[in-house]
């Protein structure tokens, strides 16, 4: 049973330094360097003969170099920007700018250069949507105007260099950068409180009262003492290491604290708490430690794994997350796509939809921990994922299953399995053989003598017919645990 999965997780890097007062960046771009006279001046709104009545058609009608200047209002529209120009709107406060499209964003710039964008409230992207998008374009400057209520505020998406954002009011979202570089990002507040922004720097501390954090190229930042709410993301690292990350409150943001590309961070007795992820290890982002920090009541999930590999999560509490939209997918910890060699040891991973979800992660350590109490499934295993070590847990009073497997190869040892609705389950694909090495776990219905019988299903598919096979059925079948423990393990 394939499912396609799609874990959105974009996301960069965070984080400043040692001493760092409110100014947080050198303000090197200054308004009265912003020529917007080159070309002609078109007008929007306003009482002028031959005004156009919408922003886009006087895009459209526009030359390279010219500028759009908009009169007050309301204007419900998706921009897209193709070509240079200057979009300066008469006040901040009373130009606003109104998503119409729950797919689309409310500005959107591709491969074009040299735009700038003041003046202006722009809200309401659609969902998954920006205020603002940069794709591929350079050199832009955007200044002086209030982003709110969007999914994203501003985002930088993929070789988006050299461009001025400054003197934004950003309410209830932020800024999002990936893979951009030399951006000069100033004097920017999201909900009322300093957006820091760090691109290349080292050996610094961040502890000032912080809207939004966000680390490029960056090595040895420590991050404390911040309480972040409604900024898209709290803490964003990309391409940064080596930083220590602790005594923080992120809350109520997509993401809590998002890594892309980002090495060897100590993340420690942090409160990841209500956002929709708590936690995300995206690209490659490897060799990270999660310690003693609380990771609750994100809707999404608590912690995500994707393209990563030997990070340790250890010690830490992993409660009631995933409820949002409850399916096989989401829970307290998901392994999304090749997440693979993390160690998930000693944490209390309890109340959640499901405890742990590995998607299509391979070679997984699972040991010592106490997952229990999950509404649907302790233990998540689809048949994407492999080779997963799940060895001295305690799986205790989870409402579906202890653990679900779908056909997929995975090592099961001396656990605890009790009271759960149904300890195990497995689902097989004829002449696929017996996939799961089962061996000394302790079951609260084993009668205590001889081998333990583990019971699940066979499916059987024949033929195929526009991708679907003509015959297909189940029928029951059986793994043995050959070596049953007759008392339960004592698991802290």
């Amino acid at each position: 049973m394939k499912k396609n999965i799609l874990l959105i997780y974009v996301i960069t890097c965070l984080f400043l330094g040692t001493c760092i007062t409110t100014s947080y960046a050198i303000d090197t771009v200054k308004k009265s360097s912003i020529q917007i006279s080159n070309g002609n001046t078109l007008y929007v709104g306003g009482t002028g003969e031959g005004n156009y009545s919408k922003i886009q058609d006087a895009i459209d009608n526009a030359s390279e170099g010219d500028t759009i200047f908009v009169y007050n209002g309301t204007y419900f529209e998706y921009i897209k920007i193709d070509k240079s120009i200057n979009l300066i709107g008469e006040n901040k406060d009373t130009v606003i700018i109104n998503g119409i499209n729950e797919y689309y964003d409310v500005i959107y710039i591709e491969e074009v250069n040299n735009c700038t964008i003041s003046g202006f409230t722009i809200q309401n992207s659609g969902y998954n949507d920006q205020g603002i998008e940069l794709n591929e374009a350079c050199n832009n400057i955007i200044y002086d105007n209030i982003i709110k209520n969007n999914y994203l505020g501003i985002m930088l998406n993929y070789k988006c260099n050299n461009n001025s954002i400054y003197d934004n009011y950003f309410i209830n979202n932020g800024l999002y950068i990936w893979n951009s570089y030399q951006n000069i990002v100033s004097n920017n507040y999201v909900n009322g409180k300093p957006l820091i922004y760090l691109e290349s720097n080292y050996n610094k501390v961040i502890e000032d009262d912080a809207g939004q954090i966000i680390l490029v190229d960056c090595n040895n930042i420590t991050i404390r003492n911040q309480d972040i709410s409604n900024a898209s993301l709290a803490i964003e690292l990309f391409q940064t290491d080596n930083c220590s990350i602790y005594n923080n409150i992120l809350h109520s943001n997509i993401h809590g604290l998002y890594l892309q590309y980002s090495d060897y961070n100590n993340i420690y007795e942090n409160s990841f708490n209500g956002n929709y992820v708590g936690l995300g290890l995206f690209d490659f982002s490897d060799y990270n430690t999660v310690i003693d920090t609380e990771i609750s009541n994100n809707t999404g999930c608590g912690v995500a794994f994707d393209h990563s590999q030997y990070n340790t999560i250890k010690g830490n509490i992993i409660e009631n997350n995933g409820f949002i939209d409850p399916s096989y997918y989401v829970g307290g910890i998901n392994f999304g796509l090749h997440a693979r060699n993390n160690n998930i040891i000693n944490n209390y991973i309890s109340n959640n939809y499901n405890g742990i979800v590995e998607i299509t992660g391979y070679r997984n350590y699972i040991s010592k921990n106490r997952i229990m109490n999950n509404a649907n499934n302790g233990i998540f295993l689809s048949d994407w994922s492999s080779n997963t070590e799940i060895v001295f847990n305690h799986i205790e009073g989870n409402g579906n299953f202890g653990i679900y497997i779908e056909e997929s190869q995975h090592k099961i040892s001396n656990n605890n399995f009790i009271n759960n609705t149904k300890n195990i389950f497995f689902e097989y694909l004829l002449f696929d053989g017996n996939k799961v090495r089962w061996s000394g776990n302790y079951y609260d219905d084993y009668k205590g003598f001889g081998f333990k019988l583990i019971w699940g299903k066979m499916r059987y598919e024949f033929g195929q017919s526009h991708g679907y096979p003509i015959w297909s059925g189940s029928f029951a079948w059986f793994n043995i645990d050959w070596n049953p423990a007759k008392e339960p393990y004592d698991i802290l």
